[in-house]
């Protein structure tokens, strides 16, 4: 749908927290890594800095997965509670296939350096597909982060957006690829813009749809590494 001016509250998206996955260098994708202490800092971090600025959220949504909600739960509880705090597994990070859990240059041994470089920034790369018996009820083989940003918009569009339309103040706690397929079906940022983003981890970004994508603090602007 297309968003007219004022018609809106305010979206802030957050990646979770350092994982222990992320510290090991590691493909994660659906795997249920936890926060390591450093990303639990983190999000204790952004929970503070959002509760100086603002007053807590009108709905606050992560994924199903672990180091998405632990984060979400940190956060507020230093920013304040939110009135409404949903987890869609929609939201989950895109699904890296037969590349979960591997490191990230055991992936590049599987399918080569530039398949795992499209992987990352092209939006219809697929990764190698889980065997069959591998996966539980309703897991995909594998995904493009064009499917997952499918699934994140409608996640969206159902827990967050009506409350935005209404001057609402809404949280969203994802992944670092879910959250860039997100940004484009938002139209903050284009497919190119997109393929360069890096967001760091628990940095808050205040995100206004079709116009673009910004921190909303300033201490989290250096964390913030731009579009490349």
């Amino acid at each position: 749908m297309g968003y007219g001016a004022g018609m809106s509250g305010e979206l802030i998206i957050m990646r979770h927290g350092r994982s222990v996955f992320n510290e090991q260098g590691r493909y994660a994708g659906w795997l249920d890594t936890p926060l390591s202490p450093a990303g639990h800092a983190e999000a204790i971090d952004a929970g503070r800095a959002l509760g100086a600025i603002r007053c807590g959220f009108d709905v606050a949504v992560s994924s199903a997965l672990m180091r998405a909600r632990d984060t979400l739960d940190l956060v507020l509880g230093e920013a304040g509670p939110a009135g409404r705090v949903v987890r869609d597994w929609r939201l989950n990070e895109r699904h890296y296939g037969a590349m979960q859990g591997l490191t990230l240059e055991e992936g590049r041994s599987v399918v080569g350096e530039a398949a795992a470089s499209r992987l990352m920034t092209d939006f219809d790369a697929r990764p190698p597909a889980t065997p069959a018996p591998a996966l539980a009820d309703g897991e995909p083989f594998s995904e493009t982060l064009d499917e997952a940003g499918d699934r994140a918009h409608a996640a969206w569009r159902e827990h967050g957006e009506p409350a935005w339309l209404e001057g609402g103040r809404v949280v969203l706690v994802a992944h670092g690829g879910v959250l860039r397929a997100l940004l484009v079906r938002l139209g903050a940022v284009s497919v190119q813009e997109a393929r360069g983003v890096r967001l760091g981890t628990a940095v808050p970004m205040r995100v206004t749809p079709e116009i673009g994508v910004e921190p909303c603090i300033e201490t989290c602007g250096d964390s913030f590494t731009g579009w490349t």
